[in-house]
């Protein structure tokens, strides 16, 4: 079953329903047990930093990086290192503040 554009856009803005009360409650106690809790905050540190660096990831491979190195540590703490971008090796402007005096350089 295929759906218009017209139908799909009404879709995505139209209003959701409320939340009950009850449901809201339970995903605020929830919520502060996951970041309270030591047996369960480190667990959701984790999953938080696994998330961001994941997100790093993915955005470097969008703008045409690849990803050379992702470190996750117990403690929570992250890193991703990724590969200069093709854009800023092969000479595509960048902003005129990146060189005094200038007002559209570009990489060199």
């Amino acid at each position: 079953m295929t759906q218009t554009l017209q139908g799909a856009l009404h879709d995505i803005v139209a209003l959701q329903a409320h939340l009950p009360v009850t449901s809201s409650v339970l995903l605020g106690v929830a919520a502060l047990g996951a970041v309270t809790v030591p047996g369960i905050s480190g667990l959701t540190q984790h999953f938080n930093t696994m998330a961001h660096e994941g997100a790093h990831a993915a955005m470097g491979s969008v703008t045409g990086r690849r990803v050379t190195a992702m470190t996750l540590r117990g403690n929570g703490e992250g890193r991703t290192s990724l590969t200069t971008s093709a854009p800023a090796r092969s000479g595509w402007p960048r902003p005129g503040s990146s060189r005094p005096g200038t007002s559209w350089p570009c990489c060199g």
